[in-house]
């Protein structure tokens, strides 16, 4: 409870960290209601104001990851009507305010399907934003589509740029896909002693999370 409080409070400051965390807070809150209970559509439509007010508030302090849950709620479903149109807009919109990570979201959306057809023509454009502006996911990725073919186009040395800018960042997906690269010889010369060594600092990240 004191830390439901202490949420409050920050969130009544501005946080957006907080902002965000209490309506994830009351989405569980939402989740829990029953439906045969006498205050059910009271507090369906208090818990789902107060969720979506609480997101958007931390969206308007550029809060990536609010921006993705809001969205998520649309193209789910949950809480709010399902609007997939619309939570495309709201990603495209954090991605215009410099938020990397949802045109990454859009990419991974595109790229498995999730609620929309699969496309790796547009999967590959939100990466290639989202790559751009820094995001390791992206950069791994997009690397990954290039050395493989599945990109507009198969493009080694394209796809082994990004994946570097991946692994610098200390993506682990890159880092092992260098080093196996590294192992059998793919685009570098074979090296097996230097792709082992990377997938084990690789493996070393891993343990360290």
């Amino acid at each position: 409870m004191e830390e439901i409080d202490d949420l409050e409070r920050k969130a009544s400051l501005g946080d957006p960290e907080a902002l965000c965390e209490l309506g994830i807070v009351y989405e569980n809150k939402f989740y829990k209601l029953l439906p045969n209970s006498n205050d059910f559509e009271r507090l369906r439509k208090e818990y789902t104001k107060k969720i979506v007010d609480l997101y958007t508030e931390a969206m308007s302090k550029n809060h990536g990851y609010s921006y993705i849950r809001l969205s998520y709620l649309y193209l789910e479903g949950y809480v709010v009507l399902k609007n997939q149109v619309k939570a495309i807009s709201i990603l495209n919109e954090g991605g215009k305010k410099g938020l990397p990570e949802c045109y990454y979201f859009l990419g991974e959306m595109y790229f498995w399907g999730r609620r929309v057809k699969k496309n790796y023509e547009t999967a590959e454009n939100y990466y290639t934003l989202a790559a751009d502006r820094g995001a390791m996911g992206a950069q791994y990725r997009l690397g990954k589509m290039y050395c493989e073919g599945i990109a507009s186009r198969k493009d080694l040395a394209l796809g082994v740029s990004y994946l570097e800018k991946a692994a610098k960042q200390g993506q682990i997906n890159a880092m092992c896909y260098l080093g196996s690269m590294h192992i059998e010889g793919t685009y570098y010369p074979k090296d097996e002693e230097k792709g082992f060594k990377i997938i084990e600092e690789a493996a070393k990240k891993d343990s360290d999370l």
